[in-house]
């Protein structure tokens, strides 16, 4: 929790310009979630853009994410958080993003 109220207080007093926002954003969700990874996609047209990435995802911003046949692209669409377990073995992630970041769940 205490991470979460840092990034608040961060975009209140040092007034951070919307990429500093995100890459904060990324830096703690690894934090918080003991993860190896995070990133932040903005959905734009019929793919995902990329914005920031940490961990493991950093420098793979380049590597395309469609909407369709993606388990991002679905969480859109429903509306709703879907997990995945091992996106490697996950028929419903887009699996050449898969191989190429190494993103497992």
């Amino acid at each position: 929790m205490r991470t979460i109220i840092d990034v608040q207080h961060a975009m209140i007093t040092e007034k951070l310009s919307v990429p500093d926002v995100m890459r904060r954003i990324v830096a703690a969700a690894c934090e918080i979630t003991n993860g190896t990874g995070a990133l932040v996609s903005l959905l734009r047209d019929d793919a995902f853009d990329h914005a920031h990435s940490a961990g493991i995802l950093e420098g793979t911003e380049a590597v395309p994410l469609p909407r369709h046949g993606s388990l991002a692209g679905q969480a859109v669409d429903r509306r709703e958080v879907l997990i995945s377990p091992d996106a490697a073995d996950d028929d419903r992630a887009f699996s050449p993003y898969v191989r190429r970041t190494g993103v497992r769940s």
